[in-house]
């Protein structure tokens, strides 16, 4: 979706000067008190006591609505999700901040088809219909709960802890019908040492588990036979009838199961009464299965990873001024291979399940690189008269598929540049903003190349391929398209106290310059959104 970067809250509000004393006349809110100190865009919650604002909080109804068939093969071209969010700060002492997230969204997605899975760019092979044609709505509702403490252990040590829980139904209303539940738990804890006033660093542990269910039912009463195909990568893999056996196998709810364990390390540096830099590393092993070990159910695969990711953040303040330099790596590398088993039969009817050994069938890389810019420009009561945001974007995805003897290797390769700029217009009790944003995206690559590692034997077949969807994604991440946004808000003070209700309009579209295997050049994105904020 176009519009899902934006952030709906009141007139874009200035946390400039992190030390000043907050004042009722003043906008601040909670994304740019976020944006603007990168400890709070760190996995480490010890990071909640550099936040000196007093306490925030906002609350936000949205709906937004999608039209258009510049999609992916797996999203809707005709969407509508409503939620409602509310979001806090709150300084309890002056040695403990709280954090805490609550939101909730209602998506129905027209015409859909591809994945059964909720986003299959998470997951470590894809499961597809064998069809183009069976499209369908889906609908979707997530729930999520985060929250924070920081707590101040003495005038050198400061100890956080995180935690969030996330629940969504997901649910196609046509054969082949899938139901799916996700529970996706992350905790994590952080200790931050400063040693010096212009030094500080801090580490920190996190563990995720995530969840999808996954059940498969048809309602139709018909002998028709439905296909899904089990891609390894590239939509290359083996084809399988719903039914009695197999990833889809009928009345049985299959998990896909992933767990990550990890940690990271901070380093902030004053450099000057004016500059500071951040930066931050970390590490992640993943591992994970689909399907439940049990003598009766079997684990269909196993996967593991390992994931890297570095982020750097220099901070520039003028008088008036503050300038905001990022740059970020991540790089994942994943291994998924296939069990092999067979169903035994004991004596009394009790049925078994043996396993024989794996087969390597997939290696994923992945890296995405980022360096951004973020201007706040002048100030006039409290607010930046100007935001300016420059972003450069450039991501590469290498996948190698196997089905001994054969294999499918993709290359992909995808960089984008993203404009934005904002002005504030306030006045005593109000505040307008406009915003107006576009981008530019290209990439290319190599779509496939199958092969075979060695000759085949007379009796074997090459593994299924479901080139419809292959084409359609590798057109959309890699074709030359353009992106436009505009966007209005109006938020008003409401008594003394400063109470903010607001209101925002935003229009935004992707354009592909050409396309032969997507449907539709065009995706339009519509938000409205209303609140209020304290």
């Amino acid at each position: 979706m176009i519009l899902t970067s934006l952030l709906a809250g009141g007139a874009y509000s200035s946390a400039f000067a992190a030390s000043a004393v907050p004042d009722a006349s003043e906008w601040r809110e909670i994304r740019h008190i976020q944006e603007l100190n990168p400890w709070l865009e760190s996995e480490n919650a010890a990071g909640l006591l550099t936040v000196s604002a007093s306490k925030r909080f906002e609350a936000l109804l949205y709906a937004d609505k999608g039209k258009g068939g510049w999609v992916d093969y797996y999203q809707s071209p005709n969407s509508l999700e409503m939620g409602a969010q509310v979001e806090s700060f709150y300084p309890f002492s002056p040695s403990v901040v709280l954090y805490g997230k609550v939101d909730y969204s209602s998506f129905t997605g027209k015409n859909m088809g591809g994945s059964y899975f909720i986003d299959p760019t998470q997951t470590p092979f894809d499961m597809v219909e064998y069809t183009d044609d069976n499209r369908g709505t889906k609908k979707r509702e997530t729930y999520n709960l985060k929250g924070g403490v920081g707590v101040r252990l003495s005038q050198r040590f400061t100890a956080g802890a995180e935690a969030s829980y996330t629940s969504a139904n997901y649910a196609k209303q046509k054969d082949l019908r899938h139901v799916n539940d996700l529970l996706d738990m992350r905790v994590s804890a952080g200790l931050i040492y400063k040693p010096h006033p212009d030094f500080q660093m801090g580490a920190n542990y996190g563990y995720r588990r995530r969840v999808e269910g996954l059940l498969f039912d048809t309602y139709s009463q018909s002998d028709e036979i439905f296909y899904t195909l089990v891609s390894h990568g590239a939509f290359f893999g083996q084809r399988e009838a719903f039914g009695e056996n197999g990833y889809t196998k009928e009345y049985e709810d299959k998990p896909l199961i992933d767990k990550y364990h990890g940690g990271a390390l901070q380093a902030d540096w004053r450099l000057s009464g004016r500059v500071s830099l951040f930066c931050e590393f970390g590490y992640q092993w993943r591992s994970g299965q689909y399907g439940t070990k049990s003598p009766s159910s079997v684990v269909y695969s196993q996967h593991n990873a390992g994931l890297l990711s570095c982020k750097a953040a220099l901070t520039v303040v003028q008088k008036k001024n503050r300038h905001l330099f990022r740059l970020s790596y991540d790089r994942e590398l994943l291994h998924n291979s296939e069990n092999i088993y067979r169903y035994e039969n004991e004596s009394g009817g009790k049925t078994d399940v043996a396993y024989y050994g794996s087969l390597d069938v997939a290696e994923h890389v992945k890296s995405r690189i980022t360096a951004s810019y973020t201007g706040y420009l002048g100030q006039r009561h409290g607010v930046p008269v100007w935001i300016a945001r420059v972003a450069l974007d450039h991501y590469r995805r290498e996948q190698t598929a196997s089905r001994h003897p054969y294999y499918r290797l993709q290359r992909l390769h995808t960089s984008a540049v993203r404009l934005a700029l904002e002005r504030n217009f306030t006045a005593r009790r109000d505040c307008y903003n406009i915003r107006l944003g576009g981008g530019y995206g290209f990439g290319g690559g190599d779509r496939n190349i199958d092969g075979t590692y060695a000759t085949p034997s007379a009796d074997q077949s090459p593994p299924k391929t479901m080139d419809t969807f292959l084409r359609h994604e590798f057109e959309y991440l890699t074709a030359g398209q353009v992106k436009g946004e505009i966007a209005f808000q109006y938020a008003r003070q409401v008594g003394g106290k400063g109470l903010r209700l607001f209101g925002t309009l935003c229009y935004g579209i992707a354009h592909a310059l050409e396309a032969e295997h997507v449907p539709e050049r065009n995706h339009h994105g519509i938000r409205i959104a209303l609140g209020c904020a304290f």
